[in-house]
């Protein structure tokens, strides 16, 4: 039996439940395979479930699981500018990092 939903989408017609996801792969409920490809307008456009994510949140989370930037820096945050600077042009040597596309 499907339970009725409280969540608001933009139509009346219901999803599918997300069960798991793995790698570029999510299944449902019934046991049904689809390919995300949602990609960049989501988050996950490097593989859902992927272990040296997981491992590397467990052990931010194990510290903390939120410091807002305007109050706190954080070491995590610092070896991720270095490294995405490191990366960059000649000049362009300073990340600032958002949480979404609006900031």
């Amino acid at each position: 039996m499907v339970r009725e939903s409280r969540l608001f989408y933009q139509s009346r017609q219901r999803r599918p439940v997300l069960d798991r996801a793995e790698g570029v792969y999510m299944w449902d409920t019934a046991g049904k395979r689809y390919l995300d490809g949602s990609s960049g307008a989501m988050v996950c456009n490097i593989g859902h479930s992927d272990p040296h994510v997981l491992d590397a949140m467990r052990r931010q989370m194990d510290k903390s699981t939120f410091g807002y930037r305007l109050q706190f820096e954080t070491e995590s945050a610092e070896q991720l500018a270095d490294k995405v600077a490191s990366l960059c042009p000649p000049g362009l040597d300073r990340v600032f990092f958002v949480s979404g596309g609006s900031e």
